[in-house]
């Protein structure tokens, strides 16, 4: 998994979102849709950005004081701040995973999502 850069780019200010991974990725998920934990340069950015977003259903985490780690996938966060009126550049590296998410999952890829959801319904878990 890459570390992505986002060059995020308003009205009034510019800053760039680092994309880190988080966790450990499942054979058959797509980088794309994976949890990423986004910083930013300079820090306070990702501070403000928090608080914003704090009210969002980002289908990730946001600490509830704001200016934690935010956590959630790529295009999650690219769709949340487009919507918020900036530009978002992302760099090479969410190119090259975009294009990776076009080939379709192997059989075996398929086999292994299909037993982990068939798993996690016998046991009951919840996300």
């Amino acid at each position: 998994m890459a570390t992505v850069k986002l060059l995020v780019n308003g009205e009034v200010d510019v800053f760039v979102l680092v994309a880190e991974p988080r966790g450990i990725r499942r054979s058959y998920e797509k980088e794309i849709n994976a949890p990423y934990e986004f910083d930013s340069v300079p820090p306070e950015y990702i501070r403000s950005l928090s608080h914003i977003l704090d009210g969002f259903m980002l289908c990730g985490h946001i600490s509830h004081e704001g200016g934690d780690a935010v956590i959630c996938s790529i295009p999650k966060m690219i769709g949340l701040l487009r919507s918020m009126g900036y530009e978002v550049t992302p760099d090479e590296n969410y190119d090259a995973m975009v294009e990776d998410a076009a080939i379709p999952l192997t059989a075996a890829q398929l086999r292994a999502m299909k037993a982990d959801i068939k798993k996690e319904r016998d046991e009951g878990v919840v996300y």
